[in-house]
């Protein structure tokens, strides 16, 4: 007899909007029709109409929920980012009617901020009474620092990243990075799985057979993506106009720029605007192609707001070898596979290694090489459905985690409120010890 196959809804959002999570979700969904049922949600527009050969794809507003299909789904499935613009509608559906989160992004200070617009005195106070909440008075005195506009939200990301509000009532938490494993796991509040972000079959990737690289200068280097100041554009750029042999490379930047670095009169300040080549947001053929041309990707991010890279698996899939901040998900890749510079040394980490890649291309493309071999056996969309069917089979337990964490929340913020300004996660984490060690070994029906 065949087990019934479960039913999921999947809101997130879809190309062709702007964000690689759109592409993630595309990219997987021929997996994940063959072990559930999907429904895709999003409250788009438009969308690629050829994901509706695959599995059904349904708009939703936040003013017309769709209960119905929300409630005779097995579990329904959110994913979260740090941009408000694509998330924020599915952020607002799951604080309705939990499910499960995958969470993209660990530090949400600016979809936080931003997500209630306009960005008047209701949504200033709004930030600083979740800032208070999860972090007690330092999380207000931060807040209060942003709203006078002493600090950046981002500068705060490290202290105080603000997920809490996009998980707190789930029923679970998938993420793509250890270390937002074990960021979250210390909490001892939710149910959270740690799986290997997926980027494509292994059919789809490019082929063994890859295009032969140019062995002698102008080298390409290539940045691409959702570039802002984590970036560090300032210091590549610095890296290269210091360089006496700068004309041996190009450097070419494809995405959308949330920077002022690459203006002209920056570019031509510094000298670079011969060798600096900014095309602007493309198509995924056009930027596989340029990848495919590329000698050398630069992937920083400084700091990390505790994402896994697509970016870096798009960049393995053409054997690139790639520089990177030992940050985040980066730091938990194996040695020979990326090439790390020093956050705090970077501008010199930089200028000495493009003199090395000038001195030893071929050292480098074999880290590359590594890096494609890890694409191919950890991040394939078939072994990322069988791991989601692990953890989705246990939708039960899921839900009596849940019923514990309501507890749990319920206790915490009494028992803050009774004490003053200080956080109810740090009662949180007192009270949850003691729930969870009176509930783990009971059987919790749900209704």
């Amino acid at each position: 007899m065949t087990a019934r196959r479960i039913k999921i809804n999947w809101f997130s959002p879809l190309p062709p909007a702007r964000t690689e999570i759109a592409h993630y979700s595309a990219r997987i969904m021929k997996s994940l029709a063959k072990r559930f049922d999907v429904v895709l949600w999003t409250d788009q527009e438009e969308w690629d109409k050829s994901l509706e050969e695959t599995v059904a794809v349904r708009r939703f507003a936040i003013d017309e929920v769709p209960w119905t299909e929300l409630n005779n789904a097995d579990l329904n499935v959110y994913h979260i980012g740090n941009n408000p613009q694509y998330h924020g509608a599915i952020w607002q559906i799951s604080r309705k009617h939990p499910g499960v989160i995958v969470l993209h992004d660990m530090a949400l200070q600016g979809f936080m901020l931003y997500n209630k617009q306009p960005l008047d005195s209701e949504a200033l106070a709004a930030y600083t009474a979740l800032m208070a909440y999860y972090y007690g008075a330092a999380g207000r005195a931060a807040a209060e620092r942003v709203c006078r506009g002493e600090e950046s939200c981002d500068a705060l990301a490290g202290e105080f990243p603000l997920f809490e509000p996009a998980v707190d009532n789930c029923l679970g938490i998938i993420v793509h990075s250890r270390t937002a494993f074990e960021t979250i796991a210390r909490r001892q509040k939710w149910p959270v799985f740690l799986l290997d972000l997926p980027y494509k079959e292994i059919a789809d990737i490019v082929p063994d057979q890859l295009p032969v690289k140019r062995v002698e200068p102008p080298f390409h280097i290539i940045i691409f993506g959702y570039i802002g100041q984590n970036r560090r554009v300032d210091s590549i750029l610095e890296a290269l106009a210091s360089l006496p042999c700068r004309d041996s490379f190009i450097l070419d930047v494809y995405g959308e720029l949330f920077i002022d670095d690459l203006l002209p009169e920056r570019l031509e300040a510094l000298g670079l605007t011969h060798i600096v080549k900014v095309h602007g947001y493309v198509t995924e053929a056009e930027l596989d192609a340029a990848l495919a041309a590329a000698n050398l990707a630069i992937n920083l991010r400084f700091p990390s707001f505790g994402e896994a890279s697509s970016s870096q698996l798009r960049i393995w899939a053409h054997a690139l070898p790639t520089i990177v901040t030992r940050t985040g998900w980066y730091a938990d890749q194996m040695d020979g596979s990326l090439i790390f510079v020093d956050p705090e040394n970077m501008v010199n980490d930089l200028r000495t290694t493009l003199n090395a890649f000038l001195d030893q291309p071929e050292q480098f493309a074999k880290k590359g090489a590594s890096g494609r071999r890890i694409l191919c056996e950890r991040h394939i969309p078939e072994v990322y459905a069988k791991s989601l069917l692990e953890v989705f089979a246990g939708a039960k337990q899921l839900k009596n985690h849940a019923l514990v964490n309501l507890m749990v929340r319920s206790a915490a913020e009494q028992i803050s409120a009774l004490c003053g300004d200080l956080p109810a996660d740090d009662y949180a984490e007192k009270v949850s010890q003691e729930i969870y060690k009176t509930f783990t070994e009971v059987e919790i029906e749900t209704p």
